[in-house]
């Protein structure tokens, strides 16, 4: 039986009028990806561990082997009759993450900058499957039509562009099994088999880097917080050098009582034209720039030579700059003057070896400790508690609390800068309980010590009170540092006192701050 040819679909002919076009439109497609590229390097956190962000626009050959594929279903009839249209991969853009939780990051920012046309997650339809292989998470995304609104967008209406994010080693997987797939049409099965066990090879892979990340990422943490205990430390050291420079004159300010602390512009300060002092290497740190704040340390440190805790808080400083071998000529040196100094030793462990498991530590030492510490709060030796509260967080006692009992004593001495950082760490929830009243009020006298934001700071505590009926001021630890505040000062100033009537005295059926004024 004759086939009439003439009715048969010309595949080769069709590819090679569509590649003809493509040709012509190419360069568009590349802009675009670049486009989307740009984009997401602005959008993405600079926290994310980016190893690169491609574009491209498909190649020619690849883009004619596409557009001659018959249809699945209706072999006589060509897979994409238009292909410029029917394609939606000519613009790509490929994020590729050194760890598996930076994708959910990218994720998010492909959504909040693109019209979300179509999303899916190889990786985990392959595991619903029941299979292993290739895995990465596709997009297919338009502009947003609020950026049409710029020239340089218009040319990409209407086009459709693919973004595929993956891991290093999901790429480095997809990269060579879809180089021997292009050799071969074919691979036998048992290197399919062997291909798919390293698939679950590399997941594996994946999960111990980001593993790695995390607790590298804890333990600078650790020593970034523990920098703060010795900044404290420092300003009550440099105060008894220096009776005149008391840390009370430390957060001297114009009462701008309605004001909240913002814009202060604390990126654009230059730290070589200031005074170097422990509040602007906490500032440094905040931000940050730990380079700087080792500067900082290092012109202290010729003002007070004799101050070790200078010495061990530039050595964590330069640490966390990346100098290693400086940092640990710093701990020497405190070891020099402080042989049997237990912090300075465990952190010449930590720098030389990375995290330690301390030895288990007994509850009632903690806790002998942080009784001690209470005690000194409501002496009014806001110094002595502080190293009371950090020795015992040295100890094992809980964190969320340590956090909180070491900023009760930097408001003891004056140190708002300190108490607020220490209160920053604090992961809370929006369920009002009375922990998160006890914060709010140390906010509030942070506030006092600052002279702005005062009203708004009043206003806040006494609507968390109203949510929770069931806290009891006579059981909170700052009735401790009241008693403290005025065994240490003799007077409360008007500013702080109205927070801690607050605390006494309010029971949700009137508003105690409507009388006052506004004055801090």
């Amino acid at each position: 039986m004759e086939t009439n040819n003439s009715s048969k679909f010309d595949f080769d002919a069709h590819a090679r009028a569509a590649v003809e076009e493509y040709q012509l439109l190419q360069p568009v497609y590349f802009k675009f990806a670049e486009k989307i590229r740009d984009i997401l390097f602005d959008a993405i956190p600079k926290e994310c561990s980016i190893h690169s962000i491609q574009a491209r626009a498909k190649e020619l050959t690849s883009f004619g082997r596409k557009a001659c594929k018959p249809h699945k279903e209706d072999p006589t009839s060509p897979r994409y009759p238009n292909p410029l249209v029917d394609l939606t991969d000519l613009s790509g853009v490929r994020v590729i993450t050194f760890v598996p939780n930076d994708l959910k990051e990218v994720e998010a920012c492909i959504r909040s900058e693109f019209d979300v046309e179509w999303h899916q997650d190889v990786g985990e339809v392959r595991f619903l499957e029941g299979r292993f292989g290739y895995k990465s998470i596709h997009f297919l995304i338009k502009l947003r039509d609020d950026r049409f609104d710029l020239s340089e967008y218009l040319r990409f209406k209407g086009l459709i562009a693919e973004i595929q994010i993956r891991t290093v080693m999901q790429h480095a997987w997809a990269e060579i099994e879809h180089d021997i797939r292009y050799k071969a049409s074919q691979i036998p099965t048992e290197l399919e088999q062997r291909f798919n066990a390293l698939a679950g090879m590399l997941e594996i892979a994946d999960r111990e880097f980001q593993a790695i990340q995390d607790e590298d990422a804890q333990y600078r943490a650790r020593i970034e917080i523990s920098m703060q205990d010795e900044l404290v430390q420092t300003q009550i050291d440099i105060s008894a050098e220096s009776p005149s420079e008391a840390i009370s004159d430390l957060d001297e300010a114009d009462s701008h009582d309605d004001e909240e602390d913002v814009g202060l512009g604390l990126p654009e300060i230059d730290p070589e034209e200031m005074e170097p002092t422990p509040s602007l290497a906490r500032t440094l740190i905040t931000l940050k720039r730990f380079a700087e704040a080792t500067q900082v340390y290092s012109r202290m440190i010729l003002l007070h030579p004799h101050i070790t805790t200078l010495y061990s808080g530039r050595a964590k400083a330069r640490f966390l700059a990346g100098d290693r071998a400086l940092a640990i000529e710093d701990i020497e040196y405190v070891l020099s003057k402080l042989p049997r100094d237990p912090g300075a030793t465990y952190l010449k462990e930590l720098i030389e070896k990375g995290p330690i498991r301390q030895p288990k530590q007994y509850p009632n030492q903690t806790l002998d400790m942080s009784w001690k510490g209470q005690e000194f709060l409501r002496e009014g030796k806001g110094e002595d508690a502080f190293q009371a509260y950090s020795a015992a967080q040295a100890k094992g006692t809980n964190f969320f609390f340590s956090q909180i009992n070491k900023a009760m004593a930097c408001i003891l001495i004056k140190d708002s800068e300190g108490a607020d950082y220490f209160l920053d760490q604090l992961r809370l929830y929006a369920e009002t309980t009375p922990t998160l009243i006890n914060v709010t009020a140390l906010r509030g006298l942070c506030a006092c010590l600052r002279k702005k934001g005062v009203a708004s700071a009043r206003n806040r505590l006494a609507d968390q009170l109203t949510d929770c009926p069931e806290y009891r001021y006579d059981k909170s630890p700052l009735l401790d540092l009241e008693t403290g505040l005025l065994k240490r000062d003799g007077l409360i100033s008007d500013c702080i006192a109205q927070f801690f009537e607050i605390l006494r005295e309010f029971r949700g059926d009137s508003d105690p701050v409507e009388d006052w004024d506004n004055n801090a």
